[in-house]
């Protein structure tokens, strides 16, 4: 029987204490390493190590996700096509819808005053006083109404006719427009109904000589015309506009060309 001495067991004992611990980062047998250990790593293994990863580090990761899923998002979803709010279409100017020079007859010319109305109220009060303030008045009725602008164009073969009261009748040539924009067409409508600087609508079915009244005018259905030598005369209302054409000693030709000249710009 083979004989063991104390010190062999004493490092026998040692290696079975250090088999039971398996202490990582040394090797197995806790004795001289006899082998490779390129060829044994088994025997002289070290603990495991585990990859630690500092905070930026983890940081710029987390950042580098996101910036890969928005731009995934921005390639794959659908854009909202915005449309632009629809800008609503100015009225015309009552200045630019009046009856203009190049629109008369010749031999015409037109008034000092003729444009916005308060400048031909202003006018017509250095020459006769009392008609300014008839013709301020019912402007100011016409503003009470809805108005918000108006506008005149006298055109006369005489100075004489200029500051005369609107739709006198005299031996002079003379065409007058006046043109009255509205807030919305409800309170045009109603002011047309009222009459317009003395000029009012008959009533609906009156039968009076030389009127004509509805779209047997030409002029829509909230129209009312005057022709009795040697007076001509039209007012009607159109969207957000209430005009009238005042035409003195000329024909039917001359008057259905200012007030179709005027209509047209009522928009």
């Amino acid at each position: 029987r083979m004989r063991t001495t104390p010190s062999f067991h004493g490092r026998l004992a040692k290696g079975s204490y250090c088999l039971k611990l398996g202490a990582p980062g040394r090797n197995r047998t806790c004795f001289l390493s006899v082998r490779s250990r390129t060829l044994c790593p088994v025997s002289y293994r070290r603990g495991k190590r585990f990859a630690v990863y500092s905070a930026p580090s983890v940081y710029r990761l987390l950042a580098i996700i996101a910036l890969s899923a928005s731009l995934a998002a921005c390639q794959s979803g659908a854009h909202p096509v915005v449309s632009p709010s629809p800008v609503p279409t100015p009225h015309t100017s009552p200045a630019a819808a009046i009856l203009q020079s190049a629109e008369v007859p010749t031999g015409l010319n037109a008034c000092p005053g003729s444009g916005p109305i308060d400048a031909y109220i202003a006018g017509l009060a250095g020459a006769d006083a009392p008609l300014a303030a008839r013709v301020s008045t019912q402007w100011e009725q016409l503003r009470a109404a809805g108005a918000t602008g108006g506008a005149i164009s006298v055109f006369a073969s005489s100075p004489a006719a200029c500051n005369a009261e609107l739709g006198a009748v005299s031996n002079i040539k003379s065409i007058t427009s006046f043109v009255a924009v509205f807030g919305d067409s409800g309170q045009a409508n109603r002011a047309w109904g009222s009459g317009v600087f003395g000029f009012a609508p008959p009533a609906s079915g009156e039968i009076l000589a030389g009127v004509t009244r509805g779209s047997a005018t030409g002029l829509g259905t909230s129209s009312w015309t005057y022709d009795r030598a040697p007076l001509k005369l039209a007012c009607w209302h159109k969207s957000v506009f209430v005009a009238f054409v005042v035409v003195g000693n000329h024909d039917a030709t001359a008057f259905n060309a200012a007030t179709a000249a005027v209509d047209a710009r009522l928009t």
